[in-house]
């Protein structure tokens, strides 16, 4: 079972910076994903945002890939580009929180499915 998560209905702001309004994020996803354990796979909406920092990146939605990694599964869709942001720009500084994190993302643009981040590794 899927479930769509609109990462803005979490945030203050079109856009966030820092690690606290990230963690603060987190939180509420947490017990969104808590509370449905029978959804395996979270399409997480970035429709809305016009961008976000690394850090607050990270601490949101990577460290939660990170934390239900082999579990649950998480992708990134509805990248919009704006008049001044370009969706590659936008992809920047999840892509630095998912290296940064060691934690594969999958995002979902025109372009179709791939992997941001370093690359997933087989199970042992």
């Amino acid at each position: 079972m899927t479930q769509t998560l609109r990462l803005r209905d979490y945030m203050e702001s079109d856009d966030c910076w820092g690690n606290k309004p990230g963690q603060l994020v987190h939180q509420k996803l947490i017990r969104v994903v808590e509370g449905q354990p029978q959804v395996v796979m979270f399409w997480m909406s970035l429709q809305g945002i016009r961008c976000v920092d690394v850090s607050f990146a990270r601490e949101s939605v990577i460290n939660l890939a990170k934390r239900y990694r082999g579990q649950r599964g998480f992708c990134l869709v509805d990248i919009e580009a704006t008049d001044d942001i370009e969706i590659e720009d936008i992809l920047d500084n999840w892509r630095l929180a998912a290296i940064g994190q060691q934690q594969p993302m999958t995002v979902w643009t025109d372009d179709g499915p791939r992997i941001i981040g370093p690359q997933p590794t087989k199970p042992a």
